[in-house]
């Protein structure tokens, strides 16, 4: 089902919609549902252990919304770490190397 959201909300704002918005994503009210969808569909796939597309949904999300106002930089880690991609979690750690949240710690 979050598949079809992601698709529906795609076919609703545009084909060009990401390169649109990307960076103010969570800024434009029109791309919230669709963010929203993906997140899920990034943690469902996390969860089903289809790691690789969900990071692939996960990345997309952090490169539409640079500011992460869904926290997708948690379920990243543990998902780059559960993929063995040690180099990226690393990276992504060190650039929040200051944020107090357990998850990351």
């Amino acid at each position: 089902m979050y598949r079809k959201a992601v698709a529906a909300g795609g076919r609703a704002l545009g084909s060009d919609w990401e390169t649109k918005y990307k960076g103010v994503c969570w800024l434009a009210h029109e791309t919230l549902p669709v963010m929203r969808a993906m997140a899920r569909l990034a943690m469902d796939l996390q969860w089903e252990e289809e790691l690789q597309e969900s990071l692939t949904m996960y990345r997309k999300l952090m490169e539409l919304n640079p500011n992460d106002n869904q926290d997708i930089r948690y379920q990243l880690a543990g998902c780059l770490y559960e993929a063995g991609c040690d180099q990226e979690l690393d990276k992504l750690l060190t650039a929040h190397d200051d944020d107090p949240s357990a998850a990351l710690l």
